[in-house]
Order: C-alpha cells, then sequence, then structure tokens
C-alpha cells in the first residue's frame, strides 16, 4: 500500500482479508495478537491516509463449527 500511495491521485479503497488486526477488540479466541504487526498495519493504514469503514452486520461471519 505504501509503494503505491503516492501514484494515486483520486480517492481509493483495499479491501482484503489481512493477516492482522487493528485493534485487539477484532480478536475473539485463539492466540493473542501480535501487538507490534497491528502497530505496523495501523502506521501503515495511516500513511496511506486510508480509514475503516463502518460495517454493519455480525462481528464474526466464519465459524470452524465449535461453539
Amino acid at each position: 500500500m505504501e509503494n503505491i500511495e503516492n501514484l494515486i491521485t483520486g480517492s481509493w479503497m483495499v479491501a482484503g482479508d489481512f493477516n492482522t488486526i487493528t485493534t485487539v477488540d477484532e480478536r475473539s479466541g485463539g492466540s493473542p495478537p501480535i501487538t507490534r504487526n497491528m502497530e505496523e498495519f495501523n502506521e501503515a493504514i495511516s500513511l496511506c491516509g486510508l480509514s475503516s469503514l463502518e460495517f454493519v452486520a455480525p462481528a464474526y461471519t466464519w465459524t470452524n463449527g465449535v461453539l
């Protein structure tokens, strides 16, 4: 993202399944999140001038069948 940010002159949107999260609230269960990865991801988002869109739906849409 940081490599192409300067090439884009208009609005842009980035979407995907990133392998890190922006806050610990985005994680449920599993191993603890790696703080440094979150810091680097948030820094990249900030440097690129991106912001999060609101998501209106169930917070977690995937399950492995274990409740």
